[in-house]
């Protein structure tokens, strides 16, 4: 599966095995339109009791196709500040927090320190530079 986060349409793209063409791929959206937007030519059926609401199945051609088009298209170097809507800037900056939280707790997982974050940092800085501060080493506390 695939979460597509564009500026203009989020979009969930899975592979449905109850589809009857195997080179079909599912594009589900949550909000009216999006489909459309990345998709101009799709079908899109209506879903309101589904997770998704908004459905269309596309030729997987068609779909990396599109996607690739906006990636070359992409004109910001900011994406969150593309984001034109407030409801869809406030839902992307609620995702783009919760990943914020996972890197940081899977930094902090992947490279524990004995010593506190801020003296990690500083023997970070003293390994990359070892000459200089020497004075600053941080020692360990008991």
């Amino acid at each position: 599966m695939a979460w597509i986060f564009l500026n203009d349409a989020f979009l969930s793209i899975v592979r449905d095995p109850r589809a009857k063409n195997p080179h079909t791929l599912l594009v589900r959206a949550r909000a009216k339109g999006d489909i459309e937007r990345a998709f101009p030519r799709a079908k899109v059926v209506s879903t309101p009791n589904r997770d998704y609401a908004y459905r269309a199945y596309i030729q997987e051609a068609q779909v990396a196709a599109a996607i690739a088009f906006r990636i070359t298209g992409i004109d910001y170097g900011n994406f969150k500040s593309s984001v034109v809507e407030d409801d869809r800037h406030d839902a992307y900056m609620r995702v783009w927090s919760a990943m914020y939280g996972f890197q940081t707790d899977r930094v902090r997982r992947e490279r524990p320190s004995p010593w506190g974050r801020a003296e990690a940092e500083d023997l970070e800085a003293l390994e990359e530079h070892p000459s200089q501060n020497e004075s600053r080493k941080p020692r360990r506390r008991p």
